[in-house]
């Protein structure tokens, strides 16, 4: 919602006129096209990190759970002297 917001923000830079409008358009373009692509590139990739990162965890864990115990060795009684 805030990206959207800001994307309509800068709409009136992208249909500017008058003095200076080429400069508030150029800019206006680039901050609203950046915009839209970032927006849409996150709602891409976000979520698929996120499951990417979260099935690693569970692999991580899972061969933890499956990693046998390390050995150890107690003394016999009546080793010790």
């Amino acid at each position: 919602m805030t990206s959207f917001a800001f994307i309509l923000g800068v709409a009136p830079l992208v249909v500017a006129s008058g003095a200076g409008a080429s400069a508030r358009k150029s800019i206006g373009i680039t901050v609203f096209s950046g915009m839209i692509a970032s927006t849409c590139l996150a709602v891409l990739f976000v979520p698929t990190f996120f499951v990417v990162v979260q099935r690693f965890e569970n692999w991580l864990a899972a061969r933890k759970v499956k990693a046998p115990a390390p050995q150890t060795v107690s003394p016999t009684p009546g080793a010790m002297h």
